[in-house]
């Protein structure tokens, strides 16, 4: 979803079946909810979608809505859209060559981010942006970074591109704003959830304290 285009197509199909709708039923619609369109590139690629061009389509067509029905709210769900608002924050345990290829070791797994650690073995998958919070002027090198569960699936990064992590290294899994926690396998193998911090105003919170497996029993 990264094509204004594409989005903008979609949205006049959904609205033109909203308008089909009510006139074979004789309702009329009072929320229209146009989806999550506005998608962000969660690998290296690093590609944007183009908000002002996104904008240009899109305004005709919603005030065109609201001149039919001024009452009706258009939503748009835009979670996807703030993934680039989180960072996964990790640290390296170890350096390693693992099935012939060097990995990096660290402490967070599938359980915290499923989506970056390729949902269980998807056979589509790229890597999150990964960095060296700790050493960014480091050398770059390509990586295997390996969670600490015995799940083979469980490899946050393969083939990464990164700064040489070292052991202790804080890594950091970008992108991460969304998809991340709340759609992952809490407390998978009784490993615990990461603390949540938000940063607000300038100060930095606590938005989700760690919770233990004995949390829930």
């Amino acid at each position: 979803m990264l094509d204004p285009a594409a989005v903008v197509e979609a949205t006049a199909n959904a609205l033109r079946l909203a308008q089909d709708m009510e006139r074979r039923s004789g309702l009329v619609c009072k929320k229209i909810n146009l989806g999550g369109g506005f998608g962000v590139a969660h690998t290296e690629q690093r590609r944007e979608l183009d908000l002002s061009a996104l904008a240009r389509g899109l305004l005709p067509l919603f005030a065109e809505r609201k001149t039919e029905s001024p009452d009706c709210d258009l939503i748009f769900e835009l979670a996807i859209h703030y993934g680039r608002s989180g960072t996964l924050r990790d640290t390296s345990r170890s350096d390693q060559d693992l099935a012939a290829s060097t990995s990096s070791s660290a402490t967070a797994d599938s359980n915290h981010h499923l989506a970056a650690a390729g949902t269980f073995g998807a056979a589509l998958r790229g890597n999150f942006p990964a960095y060296n919070l700790t050493r960014p002027d480091s050398t770059l090198v390509t990586r295997h970074i390996a969670g600490p569960s015995c799940n083979p699936t469980d490899l946050l990064g393969i083939d990464a591109r990164l700064p040489a992590p070292g052991e202790g290294d804080l890594i950091g899994v970008g992108m991460s704003g969304s998809y991340g926690l709340t759609a992952s396998p809490l407390l998978f193998l009784g490993r615990p959830t990461p603390v949540e911090l938000v940063r607000s105003a300038g100060q930095v919170l606590v938005g989700r304290r760690r919770h233990t497996i004995t949390d829930f029993n």
